[in-house]
């Protein structure tokens, strides 16, 4: 099961969740209990191979300053 990263519009909280999809649009706010989640959108790191370095995915919010491993942020 993946992890979901989420804000909530009642309080503000952002939050994770460790959900199956088909429960993904059940998501409550740990601090408040608001169905007023949305989704947020995260980067995530991949593994090369090899050497058994990650590296940030090229959409995961890095800089060109912040990320070697980006090629045209």
């Amino acid at each position: 099961m993946p992890t979901y990263d989420f804000a909530c519009k009642a309080c503000g909280q952002k939050f994770s969740l460790f959900l199956a999809i088909k429960d993904k649009d059940k998501a409550t706010c740990p601090a408040c209990d608001s169905r007023e989640v949305v989704q947020r959108f995260t980067g995530f790191m991949f593994n090369r191979g090899g050497g058994g370095t990650t590296t940030p995915s090229a959409g995961g919010g890095c800089t060109r300053s912040s990320c070697s491993g980006c090629s045209g942020c």
